[in-house]
């Protein structure tokens, strides 16, 4: 069965700075909170089981919401005050490799939406993946207008060549969607200082050490920062077809 994770600890520093008030997981695109886009995401990835890691400061209020619409979901709750996004993942594999859940999982960043169009090619491209000799996929979209993409050069066949700073001139960057081995929850959380790192240094090691990743290229999706963003998001979450 395969579980889909959820990061959302960050505090949206950014976005409160814009003006808005709310916790960021609860921010409203086309009338459903960015978390629940999330787990949609993952849903159709395959995932049957969530887990969430949120921001212990609003886990409160972000569990009593989401607990509201979840459609009966199985989520299960961690709540952290962590240092960093890589902090934040290695509390998540330590939590997931304890309970004996190290296969092939799906990740959604609670900021990320995608189009549906993007979305229903990704899913199919996951439903695939048992067959092909890929371990595991990325999103992908273009990286015009993202304040800090990262960045991923992709090769012929959609084959992920770098991730980050290997892939500097590339177009193309991560949509915030990712089906990966179980390996990568392994190397973080084995990672002997997390709180110093970065999930994006840790996912650019992937294809570095010979992890093969196919690149899926979503089409029009926003990354939820700022106060503007939000409107993009908007478009793009009623987005039937690619741009």
């Amino acid at each position: 069965m395969m579980v889909g994770i959820v990061l959302a600890a960050g505090a949206g520093e950014r976005l409160k700075a814009s003006g808005v008030a709310v916790a960021k997981p609860l921010v409203e695109v086309g009338g459903r909170p960015l978390l629940l886009h999330a787990l949609d995401s993952l849903a159709a990835c395959g995932a049957e089981q969530f887990l969430i890691a949120v921001n212990e400061a609003m886990a409160r209020e972000v569990v009593a919401r989401i607990e509201g619409l979840r459609a009966a979901r199985p989520i299960e709750w961690l709540a952290c005050s962590t240092a960093s996004s890589l902090e934040t993942f290695a509390l998540v594999g330590r939590r997931l490799l304890a309970s004996g859940r190290s296969g092939t999982f799906a990740l959604a960043m609670t900021d990320g939406v995608v189009c549906r169009a993007g979305l229903s090619r990704f899913a199919a491209e996951v439903r695939g993946l048992p067959g092909a000799r890929a371990d595991g996929l990325v999103a992908v979209t273009s990286a015009a207008g993202d304040e800090r993409p990262l960045r991923v050069a992709v090769g012929r066949k959609g084959w992920v060549k770098a991730i980050g700073s290997g892939a500097a001139h590339s177009p193309l960057c991560t949509a915030g969607l990712y089906v990966l081995p179980g390996c990568a929850l392994a190397r973080a959380a084995a990672h002997p200082q997390p709180a110093s790192g970065r999930l994006r240094d840790l996912l650019a090691q992937l294809p570095a050490t010979g992890i093969r990743l196919r690149a899926v290229d979503v089409g029009p999706a926003a990354d939820v920062d700022r106060a503007a963003d939000i409107v993009t998001a908007e478009a793009i979450a009623t987005e039937s077809a690619p741009s």
